[in-house]
């Protein structure tokens, strides 16, 4: 107990970044949470991808997310971290989120300002462990949480110069129901 070991975009050392073998191969090292880049398609899917160029994460032409439909994303391949392209397709987060069954979490970040509509996701969805990261400060998840009724947990991420203990606030929080603090 007290130790959290969260997986940033999976097992990279082996596989792409936030592609399924990424994921399954964290847990299997023993890691509690991966983190993962969520983004939306242009037909609203929400696939395992950052939110920077898809060139350098896929061997996809366009560079625009939001011009590709979910099936153009399943076309693509994920590149390793030095820049090949492996046989691993973009996954979907309900894909993701089958993988994670029984082993751990997931941390879904660059997703925020996509809330409302992965909140109604998630409602459709198996119950997980998810958490949502964002940068909003503890009071704007607080008030989220409250208007959408969401039980997600949010991770808040001050990007401040905050100086504050999280360990020792993290069971307070957890038991009040509150964001998160990382």
């Amino acid at each position: 107990e007290g130790l959290v070991a969260v997986a940033y975009r999976g097992d990279t050392s082996a596989y792409p970044p936030n592609s399924l073998k990424a994921i399954e191969a964290a847990f299997d090292e023993g890691a509690d949470y991966v983190s993962v880049s969520v983004q939306k398609t242009a037909d609203g899917a929400f696939v395992l991808l950052e939110d920077r160029a898809l060139p350098i994460q896929c061997d996809a032409e366009e560079s625009n997310l939001s011009a590709l439909t979910l099936s153009d994303v399943q076309k693509l391949h994920l590149r390793n971290l030095n820049g090949t392209v492996s046989q691993e397709p973009v996954a979907t987060l309900e894909e993701a989120l089958a993988a994670v069954q029984g082993k751990g979490g997931l941390i879904l970040d660059n997703a925020w300002d996509e809330r409302d509509a992965l909140h109604a996701f998630l409602q459709s969805q198996p119950p997980a462990n998810v958490l949502l990261r964002t940068t909003e400060s503890a009071k704007k998840a607080l008030a989220w949480k409250t208007k959408s009724g969401s039980k997600m947990p949010v991770v808040c991420v001050y990007r401040g110069n905050v100086v504050f203990n999280a360990i020792a606030h993290w069971n307070r929080l957890q038991t009040a129901d509150m964001p998160l603090v990382q």
